[in-house]
């Protein structure tokens, strides 16, 4: 729908006249707020009909309607003006309208000067506006006066909450480092106010960052303390896990046989506890820590238990990949018989699933063709 004079003197103002084919205010009248009620219903048209004339790709007429819309917004409230300008202004930033998302951003940091410290409701509605815009430092520096207000208050639920946005929105913008300082917040408190669930998924939180930054050492002492967590609450079941991501960060730092003792024990505490997924990736990176050291023997035990646990998750095709480790492993030892033994094996399987047949008689022709 087009902008037109008329649309704009329905919903600017109750009398407008034309001289000359320009629409403008009655000078001897001009009409205050209590003559002039905007209504939400007319306002949310206005937002309706940009919307429509976006998906028909006429932006530019689409965002003068929301100029107009959110000029309107103003007369409604200063909540309703920031969520219009917080969802105008995700659009504008989706569409690439630089000289909208500017004038919204001013409009933002305006309202942010005007505002009483205390008006906790209007802060957190400019944090979200904030983040809409991709302007996380303003984002942080809202929640930063809201997390001061909630200390004031001691309002500990509040800290926690805003301790976590604080770190978040560094996280998602990939400031690591804040991130960092951020969660180790969020796990200070947290662990003061005994919130295990938060210092679980604070520590969580700690070591991505730190594996982000290739800061292994930060990394492994981070989920080091996560298993201590996760002992004293009874949750071994989450063990495996942090214990296959500490021995690949080991791995990374050339520590093999601390790395190689920590697959181990992971794979013992997830077949223990029937975790098969973890007991089976456990396995699988120790196999390939062996077979990269040409620790042969050491290698093939490993795949064998691997066999066992795929067989009993009903893994057939992780077994089919791992009967081919196995001939891998002969072949470079100059097995040619149990070579040839596993990937008939492995065949079998690719048979059954009906998947990667070729492959696997190509694997065995080639191999008794090198006889």
């Amino acid at each position: 729908m087009t902008l037109t004079p008329q649309r704009v003197a329905q919903y600017l103002a109750p009398w407008i006249i034309c001289l000359g084919g320009l629409w403008t205010l009655p000078v001897a009248a001009e009409p205050v707020l209590s003559d002039r009620v905007v209504e939400s219903s007319d306002v949310e048209t206005l937002h309706e009909e940009a919307l429509e004339l976006l998906q028909q790709g006429n932006s530019l007429e689409a965002f003068q309607l929301w100029q107009q819309e959110l000029e309107l917004r103003q007369e409604l409230g200063i909540i309703p003006e920031i969520q219009a300008l917080s969802r105008v202004g995700a659009i504008a930033w989706s569409e690439g309208e630089l000289v909208t998302l500017r004038q919204i951003m001013a409009r933002l940091d305006q309202i942010q000067g005007d505002v009483e410290g205390t008006d906790q409701e209007t802060l957190q509605e400019l944090g979200v506006a904030y983040q809409q815009l991709r302007s996380p430092q303003s984002a942080v520096g809202v929640y930063q006066k809201l997390l001061d207000l909630a200390i004031e208050d001691s309002n500990e639920e509040q800290q926690n909450t805003l301790l976590g946005q604080i770190a978040q929105t560094h996280l998602n913008w990939f400031d690591y480092p804040q991130a960092v300082a951020g969660y180790e917040g969020v796990l200070s408190f947290a662990q003061e106010q005994e919130d295990f669930l938060t210092q679980i998924q604070a520590y969580q939180q700690l070591a991505y960052s730190y594996e982000q930054m290739e800061e292994w050492e930060g990394a492994i002492a981070t989920r080091l303390n996560l298993i201590n967590l996760y002992d004293r609450l009874g949750q071994v079941n989450s063990i495996p896990k942090e214990q296959i991501a500490i021995a690949k960060h080991y791995e990374t730092l050339g520590n093999l046989k601390t790395s190689a003792q920590l697959y181990e024990q992971a794979y013992l505490i997830a077949f223990e506890q029937q975790n098969l997924a973890y007991a089976t990736e456990a396995l699988q990176s120790l196999g390939i820590l062996y077979n990269n050291q040409q620790k042969f023997p050491e290698a093939l035990a490993v795949y064998r238990s691997l066999l066992g646990t795929q067989a009993q998750a009903y893994d057939a095709y992780g077994m089919m990949n791992t009967y081919e480790r196995i001939a891998e492993i002969h072949s470079a030892l100059d097995r040619r018989e149990q070579a040839l033994a596993a990937l008939e094996r492995g065949l079998k399987l690719a048979q059954h699933l009906n998947v990667r047949t070729e492959y696997y008689t190509e694997l065995i022709q080639g191999l008794m063709n090198n006889e």
